[in-house]
C-alpha cells in the first residue's frame, strides 16, 4: 500500500526529531539553545559568542570524564553577572552530560543553600520536561527514593546534589565539582566571609572528587575581592587551573586566554546585554565595583605601599607651575596582554606634583612615536620629556634626535619596584595631586593600579615614579638604600 499524505507528514516529523536528539546529544551547545526554549519560553536568548565557547570547552572535559582519560587542569571563569554562567555551567551541564553519560556524578554549590537548591531544580524541571523525556526516557529513569529538588538520583548511578558554604557536603562524591558564586557580593569586603568560603571550596568542596586524576572542579564567578576564591586559588596553585577571564570590555583590563579577544565587537565583550551606556551606568556605582564584578581585575580596598587615602585631588589646575614636563614609560608591544605604553604631562610646584593628563594604550613603535609627538603639539609647554634609557627608549630618542627638543634619557636607579618604593613618600605626604575623578574618568583605574603596587601591570606606576625621582626626589632611592644598609 502506498503512503498517504499524513503518513510522509509524520515521517518527516520523526525524522526531525531524530535530527534534532543527534544534534542536542552530539553538541551541548545546540542542546543549551533548545533546552533554553524549554525552560525559558517567554524570555529571548541573547545570543553572544561566549555561550558556544564555554558550551563547547565543557563538553570536551565531559566526553574526556566519558572515556575516562586523566584532566590536565581544572577550570576557573571568570565572567560578569547576567551573562548566563550559571545556565552554562549549573543549570544545563548535568542533563546534558547525562544523555550520553548517566553515570556521571554532579555536586553543585553556591553561596546560598537556596541559590543551590535553585540551580538544581531548574536542572530536574529540565529533565522531567516533555522535550528531554521524548528523547532520552530511555537513557536513565530518576529514581523514586531519592529524588527532591536538592539531591536526585537516576537508575544509572548518577547523582545531582546541591551543596553551599553552609555545609551539607560530607558524605557525597563526584565527578564534576561545580562552585558558583560561593561569596555574596554584599559580603564582598568581608574578610571573615571570604576566608569562610576559601576554606569551604579548598578543604571540603575540592577534596568531594571521587577520582582526584579524573574528576573535575569548575570554579565559575564574578572577581569580588583580590582573595576570593579565584584569587586564593589562583595564586595557591596557578598550575592547576585553566583560567578563562572575560572583562565586560578590553580597556583597562585583561582577558585570558588570549585568543578570545577577537571575539569582542568594538572592545565590547556582550554588545546586546553590555552596550557602552550600560557599562558607563555600572562605572557609576564605584570604579572597585565594576572593576571587580565587571572587568574580572578587584583590587584591594586600601593598598599597601601606596593608600587609597593619602592622594590629594584637583578640580582646578593651579595658573601657573614652575616647570610642566612628560614622562615616558614605552615598553611597547601591541598584544593584548602586552605592557601598556603611558605618556604623563605633570606640572610641578615648588614640592607638588599635579598630574595633568596621561596617554595609556597597548600600542607599537610607530604609533608610539606618533603619540610622543601628539602630547607634545597638545602641551608645548611641557619641553622636557623623560625617556627611561632603557628597552625601547634608545630607539625612540634615536629616531627623534634633532626632530623633537627636550628629550632626555632618563637613567633607571635600581629596578623599577626600588624606585616606587623610594618615592612613595611623596604620595604619602600629600605631595601627588591627581585630577577628581568627577572630572576624570580613567583615575580610578590610575589609582587602582597604585593600590596594587608592586603586582602587575605598573606602566603607570612606572611612569609617575619616573617623574617625581627625576623632577625632586632623585635622592630618595640613595637614602633608601643608606637605611637599608644599616640592617
Amino acid at each position: 500500500m502506498g503512503e498517504t499524505t499524513q503518513d510522509i507528514k509524520v515521517e518527516k516529523v520523526k525524522l526531525g526529531l531524530e535530527y534534532q536528539k543527534r544534534c542536542c546529544q552530539k553538541r551541548y551547545y545546540d542542546f543549551f539553545l533548545a533546552a533554553w526554549e524549554v525552560l525559558e519560553p517567554v524570555n529571548d536568548l541573547k545570543l553572544n559568542w561566549h555561550i558556544e565557547y564555554l558550551c563547547h570547552r565543557l563538553q570536551r572535559e565531559i566526553e574526556r570524564l566519558g572515556r575516562k582519560e586523566k584532566k590536565d587542569k581544572d577550570i576557573i571563569i571568570n565572567i560578569s553577572p547576567r551573562s548566563l554562567k550559571s545556565y552554562i555551567v549549573s543549570i544545563m551541564l548535568c542533563p546534558w552530560a547525562w544523555t550520553k553519560y548517566p553515570h556521571l556524578k554532579f555536586i553543585s554549590a553556591s553561596h546560598s543553600r537556596e541559590l543551590s537548591i535553585e540551580h538544581c531544580r531548574k536542572s530536574r524541571q529540565l529533565i522531567d520536561s516533555e522535550w528531554y523525556q521524548r528523547f532520552w526516557h530511555n537513557a536513565f529513569g530518576l529514581t523514586g527514593d531519592q529524588n527532591v529538588k536538592s539531591f536526585y538520583e537516576n537508575n544509572k548511578s548518577g547523582v545531582r546534589y546541591a551543596a553551599s558554604i553552609a555545609g551539607g557536603v560530607t558524605g557525597h562524591g563526584a565527578d564534576v565539582i561545580v562552585a558558583d558564586d560561593l561569596i555574596d557580593p554584599l559580603e564582598a569586603l568581608s574578610e571573615v566571609a571570604l576566608e569562610k568560603a576559601n576554606i569551604f571550596y579548598s578543604r571540603t568542596l575540592s577534596t568531594r572528587l571521587n577520582d582526584q586524576e579524573t574528576g573535575l572542579r569548575i570554579v565559575v564567578m564574578q572577581r569580588l575581592h583580590e582573595d576570593d576564591v579565584t584569587g586564593h586559588e589562583l595564586e595557591k596553585k596557578p598550575d592547576k587551573y585553566e583560567h578563562f577571564c572575560i572583562p565586560a570590555e578590553l580597556e583597562g583590563a585583561d582577558v585570558s586566554p588570549l585568543e578570545i579577544a577577537k571575539y569582542y565587537k568594538e572592545g565590547l565583550f556582550f554588545p546586546k546585554r553590555f552596550t557602552r551606556d550600560v557599562l558607563n551606568e555600572m562605572k557609576s556605582n564605584g570604579s572597585r565595583f565594576y572593576a571587580g564584578q565587571f572587568l574580572q581585575r578587584p583590587s584591594e580596598k586600601e593598598g599597601d605601599l601606596y593608600k587609597r587615602s593619602n592622594w590629594r585631588f584637583y578640580k582646578i589646575l593651579p595658573p601657573k607651575f614652575d616647570i610642566v614636563f612628560q614622562s615616558w614609560d614605552a615598553t611597547f608591544k601591541k598584544t593584548k596582554k602586552g605592557s601598556f605604553v603611558v605618556g604623563q604631562v605633570w606640572g610641578k610646584i615648588g614640592i607638588y606634583f599635579y598630574l595633568i593628563d596621561q596617554f595609556r594604550k597597548r600600542i607599537g613603535f610607530l604609533e608610539t612615536l606618533r603619540e610622543i609627538a601628539k602630547l607634545s603639539l597638545k602641551y608645548p609647554e611641557a619641553r622636557k620629556k623623560l625617556i627611561e634609557d632603557k628597552a625601547n627608549g634608545p630607539a625612540i630618542m634615536s629616531v627623534f634626535e634633532k626632530k623633537v627638543e627636550g628629550l632626555v634619557a632618563v637613567e633607571p636607579k635600581g629596578d623599577k619596584l626600588t624606585r616606587a618604593t623610594a618615592m612613595s613618600y611623596l604620595q604619602e605626604a600629600g605631595n601627588i595631586y591627581l585630577p577628581d575623578p568627577s572630572i576624570c574618568t580613567w583615575i580610578e583605574e590610575y589609582i587602582d593600579e597604585f593600590t596594587r603596587c608592586p603586582n602587575e601591570p605598573n606602566d603607570q606606576v612606572d611612569a609617575s615614579t619616573q617623574a617625581w625621582s627625576e623632577m625632586g626626589g632623585s635622592d630618595a632611592i640613595e637614602r633608601l638604600k643608606q637605611f637599608l644598609s644599616g640592617f
